[in-house]
């Protein structure tokens, strides 16, 4: 589960929007 990892180090903010949040974000890192 590297999205919530992803989240934590772009904030920890998204980790609470992580269903939208690694949408865009998580997608194109991943």
């Amino acid at each position: 589960m590297p999205d919530y990892l992803l989240e934590i180090a772009a904030g920890g903010r998204v980790a609470g929007v992580d269903e939208a949040g690694r949408g865009p974000l998580a997608g194109p890192v991943v």
